[in-house]
């Protein structure tokens, strides 16, 4: 089995988050049961240094074929729920109950050269389909380069479209 670097683990609990990436999905995370246990006890020492740590886990892509172990070894929250690599709503039912989705409103081609209309349903759509609780409401790519537009109309449809 890895090492993993547990002892740098009380250093990130301070910020109140444990967050693992994509360097992680191939070597931590796998239907290896001893990369997955590695993992997961990262998290249950991270935990007993700080028991309500919310354990974050980012890959860009399709990553729906690892989705359930990561909701099993203890993650809260996984980013970013890309709509155009995976099905947020299929995600939603199976693990909502367990799982925080980050992201789901728009590709980067629709933030980048979409309408704000475009983005504002977007909006609409993520909501109606994912409901009130569960999304972590954001768009799933960056934006280095959409227009100021795009991202008031994201704020607006929020605002709109948003309970809270």
């Amino acid at each position: 089995m890895a090492e993993y670097p547990t002892g740098k683990i009380p250093r990130c609990l301070r910020r109140g988050t444990l967050q693992f990436g994509e360097p992680f999905k191939d070597s931590f995370i796998s239907k290896s049961v001893n990369n997955q246990a590695g993992l997961a006890e990262v998290i249950r020492i991270a935990r007993e240094v700080s028991p309500d740590i919310l354990v974050f886990y980012h890959c860009d892509g399709n990553f729906t074929a690892i989705v359930s172990e990561l909701a099993e070894i203890g993650v809260n929250v996984i980013n970013p729920i890309q709509p155009d690599c995976m099905d947020a709503a299929a995600v939603k039912r199976s693990f909502g109950d367990r799982l925080a989705l980050w992201g789901t409103v728009g590709t980067a081609w629709q933030w980048d050269f979409g309408t704000p209309d475009e983005i504002r349903a977007e909006v609409k759509h993520s909501i109606d389909t994912l409901g009130p609780e569960g999304p972590l409401l954001s768009p799933a790519y960056d934006l280095d380069f959409t227009p100021f537009e795009n991202i008031a109309a994201f704020v607006e449809a929020v605002d709109d479209f948003g309970q809270f």
